[in-house]
């Protein structure tokens, strides 16, 4: 169990990295790569990686905590930003970045805005609560 549990989290951890540092800003650079298409296919793509984030952290939460209760205490600041960062993006930030696509796609002005930078923050910081609470697992279930 403990090895998947860190296959798991190995396979969020590249999730996240192909997704939203490779896939993403290399995706605008591809011939023939329109703004609005490749918003279309970012919107697409990061709803689907969000709900499988979803589902993955459910797993882990509940493993963690019916399986492992004594593994939390030392990797709980991991788990803490992990809970904050994904819950932060699903609840709030998505829905705000949804409906500023939408608005794109149908040509309508949108002004400046900072939840993308938000957005990408927020990656930066799942991923790192991601790859510090691998580490502290391992390390604890190897010694």
């Amino acid at each position: 169990m403990k090895a998947i549990l860190l296959l798991l989290i190995g396979t969020w951890i590249g999730l996240v990295i192909g997704l939203s540092f490779v896939e993403a800003p290399l995706k605008f650079q591809a011939p023939g790569m329109t703004t609005k298409l490749g918003l279309g296919i970012g919107k697409l793509v990061f709803g689907y990686s969000n709900k499988i984030q979803l589902f993955l952290m459910a797993i882990l939460l509940s493993s963690l905590i019916y399986n492992f209760s004594h593994s939390i205490k030392s990797a709980k600041l991991y788990i803490l930003l992990l809970v904050i960062s994904v819950s932060v993006q699903s609840i709030y930030l998505l829905p705000i970045l949804d409906l500023r696509v939408d608005r794109i796609l149908r040509g309508d002005p949108v002004s400046s805005s900072h939840h993308h930078l938000y957005f990408i923050g927020l990656e930066i910081l799942k991923t790192g609560a991601l790859i510090f609470l691998f580490i502290n697992l391992y390390r604890q279930w190897t010694t």
